[in-house]
């Protein structure tokens, strides 16, 4: 018998045996040829096992893809955590999700539960106190407890739910086996966290905490602009209400009538249980109108209860709890808390506008400034047109913001969307003109990528770095208004007929990625208002490229060699066949060329893997660098690389050929502390339709053409010449 080791390196992964029924059957030579065999065997498994972990990387980064673009389109939470679920599921075998927004801070402010019972989040609210906030929001690092039985923090957990009898969620707790939390971090701040559940035992690799936490990354986008969303309809519904009280103010001289109808519409558009107002008559407070209360105080002294502070000092008072409040005049057993506002006009108090809620609400300070701005329409009624004209500007900006957040969302293409947001901004507020400049990577220089009320030709325009207003934006971060750039020797202009300007930079993680620019032809069109506006877009804008880079890059990881970074051989197929049909169908010539590095091995075998993978990304950027714009440049597999030239006449792509093949021989590799100078490739070259009319007959000759250049010497390029069989019947 026989026996070789299967070496990767010096590491042995497998053996080959063979045996005989003759003694000493077996020679040196004999030895020789087993190891050749066992070095091939290595190889292949090696290539298998490369072929797998690519075949999962790209099923993984497809899924990604189907998440991003799921999420992407969704505008409430329920449907994001619908695409993550079915995603997980998928690409992690997860069984149940959920997302918790909150932090330590604050608590759980919301949740969402996915494959969970319906009751499941309101049990988990009332019980999310002390241990349950920290164990939610404790980490800002994706973690996975593998087993919850043997986890002592999640054991102490169960128990603490059984002592206080809720057992929907001990219930749920008592299936799940495996647990991962990743955090939803948004530009480093922390909106909640994902997590993800299994009824069985599920170990998580690196590379599955990664998937993970990629999948965490799309949903913070989700949540950060679902929750911009949810924001802007909360303040659209505040401006309808300031609309419709105005409107009631003005509709009516009776007073009692018109405070009865907003008390309603207060308690209806907002869900207060209990809201009143209440009129400030000398030293008294009179009651005007109610909803929810089942007793009244028809005239309250100003010495007494919360309201009474109020009007003394002419300050809101907001009170968590009203039984920890001296001054509390109780008039329902059930509230809770109280939200208290002056109602005033040129600084003297007229009233109070009060609302209080039970144990079901915890009025906050956001309740307070919507009351504030109740009473601040009541206390200035008889200036209601004055009111009324900036409420619809108000309402203007809120449409345009919700717009725009429906730009973001419709759509990941980064030209559309920024196109629209520029559209809806001018056309919204009547600006002349608008465009959003996005930074060069590479140079820095400002391009103009989307324009509004400019000439066509506009698009592209590059302004350098650091340079006119735009630039100096740019460079430091802050918005500019300048009232007459006629007067400002740093503007640079695209048209002669712009005399005003504002600028707003668009800032992600810190950096300036672009600017958000308005002109007008009149002098000072720009003020705090149009700031104000264009400041709260650019916000929009920075999330709508950050969300199109995110997707860009991972439809180019889906598609790209990882070191090479030249186009994969997935992707060189679909190219090929895409390109073949197009020359076919315009009579057009193609060629292809397959370059292979000559003695590769030898490399590897000198200096190691890494240089070998040094002389890969050398060679890919060589042929890069030396190929045309409409070639496609990608890595074969291996050591082999194919270009594929639209357009092009073998002669032509010959020539390209032999350029590409000495440009290698000239370059001055250093591996190491040592130049090498003896990189060379054989290089086949075949066409459409000379050599082959479809694409695997074009590879096969291709391919033929590169073995002749490699079985000749190497460092040469061979041109494939098609054969005419003749067929015999």
């Amino acid at each position: 018998m026989l026996f070789v080791p299967v070496l990767r390196g010096k590491q042995v992964i497998g053996l080959v045996s063979v045996q005989s029924y003759t003694l000493n059957a077996y020679t040196s030579q004999d030895m020789r040829l087993m190891k050749t065999i066992a070095a091939q065997v290595a190889t292949a498994i090696d290539n298998a096992r490369l072929f797998e972990s690519s075949r999962r990387s790209v099923e993984r980064l497809t899924s990604l893809q189907q998440i991003a673009n799921a999420i992407a389109g969704s505008l409430k939470m329920e449907d994001v955590l619908a695409a993550i679920a079915g995603g997980a599921r998928q690409v992690l075998a997860v069984d149940r999700c959920a997302i918790y927004l909150g932090d330590e801070q604050r608590g759980l402010v919301n949740a969402y539960a996915h494959g969970l019972p319906p009751e499941y989040i309101e049990v988990l609210k009332r019980a999310a106190q002390g241990p349950v906030t920290s164990l939610l929001f404790d980490s800002r690092a994706g973690a996975v407890i593998e087993d919850v039985e043997q986890d002592p923090r999640l054991k102490a957990l169960r128990e603490m739910l059984l002592r206080q009898d809720e057992a929907t969620l001990a219930a749920v707790w008592q299936t799940i086996k495996t647990v991962a939390t990743l955090p939803l971090l948004y530009q480093g701040e922390l909106l909640g966290v994902l997590a993800f559940y299994h009824t069985s035992v599920r170990p998580y690799s690196a590379e599955d905490l990664r998937l993970a936490q990629a999948i965490a990354d799309q949903a913070a986008i989700a949540v950060k602009n679902t929750t911009l969303l949810a924001q802007t309809q909360e303040r659209a519904a505040e401006v309808n209400l300031l609309n419709r009280v105005l409107s009631t103010v003005s509709g009516t001289l009776d007073l009692r009538d018109m405070f009865r109808r907003i008390v309603e519409e207060v308690s209806q558009t907002f869900g207060y249980s209990h809201v009143s107002i209440h009129r400030l008559e000398g030293d008294y407070l009179i009651m005007q109108a109610q909803v929810g209360y089942r007793e009244t105080h028809e005239k309250i002294h100003i010495t007494k209860g919360i309201i009474g502070r109020v009007a003394r000092t002419g300050k809101p008072v907001l009170v968590p709890d009203v039984g920890q409040d001296r001054d509390y005049i109780s008039a329902d057993p059930l509230v809770r808390s109280e939200a208290s506002v002056p109602i005033s006009a040129d600084n003297h108090v007229l009233g109070v506008l009060n609302i209080e809620a039970d144990s079901s609400r915890r009025l906050t300070d956001a309740d307070v400034s919507l009351v504030q701005s109740l009473a601040g329409q009541l206390g200035v009624a008889l200036r209601n047109a004055t009111l009324f004209e900036e409420a619809q500007r108000s309402r203007d900006e809120i449409t345009v913001l919700y717009e725009a957040a429906k730009t973001i969302s419709s759509s990941l293409e980064l030209d559309s969307v920024l196109n629209n947001l520029v559209q809806v901004t001018c056309q919204a507020f009547t600006y002349e003109q608008g465009a959003i400049l996005l930074a060069d990577e590479r140079s820095g220089d400002l391009v103009v990528e989307a324009t509004y009320g400019y000439s066509t030709g506009t698009r592209g325009y590059r302004i350098p770095a650091g340079k006119g207003i735009t630039g100096s934006v740019q460079r430091t971060g802050k918005p500019e208004i300048v009232s007459d750039v006629r007067r400002d020797p740093r503007y640079i202009g695209i048209t002669e007929r712009v005399v005003s300007e504002i600028a707003v930079p668009l800032i992600s993680e810190g950096r300036v990625i672009g600017v958000f620019n308005l002109e007008s032809t009149r002098r000072g069109a720009f003020g705090q208002r149009d700031l104000h506006i264009l400041t709260a877009l650019a916000g929009y804008a920075t999330i709508a490229i950050e969300n199109a880079r995110l997707f860009e890059k991972t439809k180019r990881l889906a598609i790209t060699d990882g070191l090479t970074e030249l186009f994969n051989h997935r992707y060189l197929h679909e190219a090929l066949e895409r390109t073949l049909e197009r020359c076919r169908r315009d009579e057009q010539p193609l060629a292809v060329i397959m370059l292979e590095i000559d003695s590769f091995k030898r490399y590897n075998d000198t200096y190691g893997h890494q240089r070998g993978d040094d002389v890969l990304r050398i060679v890919a950027d060589v042929l890069r660098k030396g190929s045309r714009a409409s070639d496609i440049v990608a890595r074969y597999g291996g050591d082999e690389f194919m270009i594929v030239l639209p357009n092009s006449s073998k002669d032509t792509s010959s020539e390209i050929a032999e350029r590409l093949r000495r440009a290698v021989e000239a370059y001055p590799f250093l591996l190491g502390e040592s130049i090498v100078t003896s990189v060379t490739l054989s290089v086949g070259v075949a066409a459409f339709p000379d050599d082959g009319d479809t694409v695997d007959a074009l590879v096969d000759a291709v391919d033929r053409a590169q073995y002749t250049a490699k079985r000749s010497g190497g460092n040469k390029v061979y041109v494939a010449h098609a054969v005419k069989e003749k067929t015999t019947g």
